[in-house]
């Protein structure tokens, strides 16, 4: 299967967007070693009242859907959209299973509002008056990959363009013996049949083949510069992060073919082309 890349979202420690990842990089000498703090994202499309209400990971999944749609010069309101989280907000779910172990009548109507795994799907077709198809899966570690299939598929299937928004967060300490994630992250990207023209005033547009095979493999390195330790620890933990090595690969203007595992005996292959 082969699609356009339309556009993309970023956002997670270091970087708000895809221009200042791409400016944290631009410069070597510079990159910490630390993680950066990062400003949770207020993102407009979510009504104030309804924002104030909304968790982190729904925040960043609606800000980096909003970039990408944004860069691709398509209507938000207007375009099939495939969401993706290792496990969701896990954060949610500890309080819910604490609260419900003690006293569960002191259960938060809003903390439970928001439990569900598609939330964000929901605040995003909600904000934007968006009617069109929108589904939301997880993968656990191999969410990237899945969730890439599953945009590519329904992408090819359906011949029209798809958002895939991919984010995880931070997880409490409960977690830490099975999933352990230190820092948030979101991507968005926008995918289009090849068959599809991207638009004139489109930004950066790559063309991105996409197969499943069986077989087996290892996570690809992700190459950056040795110093960026938060960055190479992100990539590991966080399941939505492994996502950066094909970003990536957009930013250094790489063609080199990607294989990502996805499971026992499956693996997704990825190249890139101009």
């Amino acid at each position: 299967m082969q699609f356009n890349v339309l556009g993309t979202g970023l956002w997670g420690p270091g970087f708000c967007d895809w221009a200042s990842y791409v400016d944290l990089l631009g410069n070597v000498e510079n990159v910490p070693t630390e993680a950066p703090a990062t400003l949770s994202p207020k993102p407009d499309i979510i009504p104030p009242r309804e924002r104030r209400r909304s968790p982190l990971y729904v925040r960043i999944a609606v800000e980096v859907a909003t970039q990408a749609c944004k860069e691709a010069r398509l209507s938000p309101a207007d375009i099939a959209c495939v969401f993706a989280s290792g496990m969701g907000d896990l954060e949610i779910t500890d309080y819910m299973c604490r609260t419900l172990a003690t006293d569960p009548k002191l259960l938060s109507p809003t903390k439970f509002h928001n439990s569900v795994h598609n939330a964000a799907a929901g605040y995003w077709s909600i904000s934007t008056g968006c009617q069109q198809p929108v589904s939301s899966v997880s993968g656990f570690d191999f969410t990237a990959p899945v969730a890439l299939l599953e945009a590519g598929v329904f992408s090819s299937a359906e011949q029209r363009p798809v958002l895939l928004v991919m984010f995880d967060i931070s997880t409490p300490a409960t977690f830490d013996n099975f999933f352990p994630i230190d820092e948030a992250f979101a991507a968005a990207m926008v995918l289009a049949p090849s068959s599809i023209a991207p638009r004139e005033n489109a930004i950066n547009t790559r063309v991105l083949t996409i197969s499943r095979t069986s077989g087996s493999a290892q996570w690809p390195a992700l190459e950056l510069p040795e110093q960026c330790k938060f960055l190479h620890t992100l990539y590991t933990t966080n399941p939505s992060a492994r996502i950066l090595t094909l970003l990536d690969q957009i930013r250094r203007g790489d063609s080199s073919p990607i294989q990502m595992p996805m499971g026992k005996d499956a693996v997704l292959s990825l190249s890139l082309s101009r």
